[in-house]
Order: structure tokens, then sequence, then C-alpha cells
């Protein structure tokens, strides 16, 4: 059984955790590059742990305020959108429309930068897992 005060269990501190944003964020500013790069790190965690509702709501957040901060080529957003589209992928078939077209516009964006040829690749290869299981149906 798990106490409350028992905060090194898994549970307790996965619970610390997910509160802790809102005192972080506080701290750098809720648009600052830190506090992005804070609900990116949560985001990934929460793709982890399979809570992918939660992972596409810190995503989409991160997605419109590197907008802001970077542009809309930015590297940063490519990552986030190409992120989006892989959680999208994860939420399974129903969802292949979403990550498609968050793969492509994150494909648009490291086509145009250089030296992305790794993301460019990983990004067709769902692409083709997509058209695939689309063919399949």
């Amino acid at each position: 059984m798990v106490r409350d005060h028992d905060y090194l269990h898994p549970r307790c501190y996965w619970a610390t955790l997910r509160n802790s944003p809102i005192a972080v964020l506080g701290q750098l500013g809720a648009d600052s590059s830190a506090a992005v790069e804070v609900k990116r790190e949560i985001a990934l965690l929460l793709i982890k742990r399979r809570e992918h509702d939660q992972a596409l709501e810190y995503l989409r957040d991160v997605q419109f305020l590197e907008q802001g901060l970077y542009g809309s080529g930015s590297l940063q957003l490519g990552r986030t959108l190409k992120a989006l589209g892989t959680v999208y992928m994860l939420k399974g078939a129903k969802f292949y429309g979403e990550a498609g077209d968050c793969l492509l516009e994150a494909s648009r964006v490291f086509e145009a930068l250089r030296g992305c040829d790794t993301h460019l690749r990983d990004i067709q290869q769902k692409l083709q897992a997509i058209q695939v299981h689309k063919q399949g149906r």
C-alpha cells in the first residue's frame, strides 16, 4: 500500500513531479525558452508513461510557443511537429490523419534546414507505415 508520505514510491514521485511544472513555470515565465524546454521534457515523460492525450496537450502548447519564439521554420518546431506526429501514431489508426499532417509539416521544416537527414529518414519511414496501413484496409 502506498502511503501519502512515501515520496520515494514511484506513484508518489510522479504525482509530485506532475504538480511541479506549475511552480517551475511560474518562476521561469510561461512563455520563456526555458519553460518551453520544461514542457517538452514533461511531454516526453508522458509519452513514456503512455499518457498520450496529456502529452499531446503539452506538445501543442510547445508548438504554439516555439512558433512565437523561434519561427515557423525552426529546428525546435520541426522536432515538436515530429513528436506530435509520433504521438498521434501511438494513439492508433484512428489518428493517422493527424499524424500524417504533423509529419508532413515537420518534413517541410527539416527539408529547409541543413543536416536533418536523420529526422527526414525517420519521418519518411513513419509516413510509409501510415500509407501501408491505409492500403491494407
